[in-house]
């Protein structure tokens, strides 16, 4: 009995002493900060779409297949870690931030690998429905569907690693240094949900991105048409010439 009275004392105040209580990344504020994110950091990829040169900028339809897929990942990341922070012991704020952060470095390294793997073996293979940032003539939702569903393979597998590796002795070693000395909750989760993961998401999203886009098509016609235009311009150049100097002839008979 006394056992059960000490266990109890302790889990109380944990409680008190945590500066981010469960279930504070899922109460209103919680998921008010979140929606706000989404919002924030989806918006950067149409701010990308316009410093694209234009030989590279991606019709809008086609745009949108491609960072939805990448949104929709991102998504299952997010509440993944959501999930994962609340049910791990300890203040989830830091358990948010810390698998964030795993995320945002070793875990881009195997999306990167992944996806290079998967693209190899699409090429090897000639699987053209596939091919992400490629979604045929005209695009497909089809197309658009089993690249998604191959993403979203990607993204669960990267976190199931993460979620593995952070248990490790070494990474709840690096988990103690992340405890953030801030004691208002609503302060800490707006720092760990919004503030910081604000910048670092804006920079993952244009490097997956990059990744995901078919920069190939837009190149090649840009190409075409710029030789296009270049071989209109020296026909007329050379045009002029002749004019000219037809005209000094003229002159000095």
């Amino acid at each position: 009995m006394p056992n059960n009275v000490s266990i109890l004392i302790k889990l109380q105040n944990d409680d008190i002493n945590s500066h981010c209580p469960h279930g504070a990344l899922t109460d209103s504020y919680g998921m008010m900060v979140q929606f706000v994110l989404g919002i924030l950091a989806f918006a950067s990829l149409i701010l990308k779409r316009y410093f694209e040169p234009l030989f590279e900028r991606r019709p809008w339809l086609i745009w949108f297949f491609d960072t939805s897929k990448q949104a929709i990942g991102a998504l299952v990341i997010h509440f993944a870690n959501i999930f994962l922070s609340d049910i791990f012991h300890g203040d989830p704020c830091t358990w948010y931030i810390t698998n964030f952060l795993m995320d945002s470095t070793v875990g881009l390294v195997i999306i990167f690998a992944l996806l290079k793997f998967f693209q190899y073996t699409v090429k090897l293979k000639g699987y053209k429905s596939l091919k992400f940032g490629s979604y045929g003539k005209p695009p497909s939702l089809l197309y658009w569907l089993r690249q998604c569903g191959i993403y979203i393979a990607i993204m669960i597998i990267e976190k199931i690693f993460i979620t593995i590796l952070i248990q490790f002795k070494f990474f709840k070693n690096i988990f103690g240094y992340l405890t953030i000395p801030i004691n208002n909750p609503k302060i800490e989760v707006a720092l760990v949900v919004l503030i910081i993961p604000l910048f670092i998401n804006i920079l993952m999203f244009w490097i997956i991105d990059n990744m995901l886009m078919n920069k190939h098509i837009h190149i090649r016609k840009h190409g075409e048409e710029d030789m296009k235009f270049y071989t209109n311009i020296r026909y007329k150049n050379v045009d002029k010439k002749i004019d000219s100097d037809c005209n000094t002839n003229l002159i000095e008979e």
